[in-house]
């Protein structure tokens, strides 16, 4: 799911993409770090690899106070034994 709905497209100079399974914690304090410490323009692709759904909401629900940052689930996916 894409967090950027609705808000104005930016020009990014920075693009970071990050991948996470349910450590929503350490996901909130990188982009609060980020913050702090870049004055570039920068954006954050957050790809979520099917976390429980718990740590996916929270995340997805705190994020929404940074409008550069992006947040794409992937559904798990089984691999047929042989």
């Amino acid at each position: 799911m894409k967090n950027s709905e609705n808000k104005t497209d930016m020009e990014y100079l920075i693009a970071i993409c990050i991948s996470f399974y349910n450590d929503d914690n350490f996901i909130l304090n990188t982009l609060y770090c980020l913050q702090k410490i870049t004055k570039n323009k920068y954006k954050v692709i957050i790809r979520d690899n099917s976390s429980k759904l718990k740590n996916y909401v929270k995340l997805k629900k705190e994020i929404e106070k940074y409008p550069n940052v992006e947040l794409y689930r992937v559904e798990k996916v089984s691999c047929p034994r042989e």
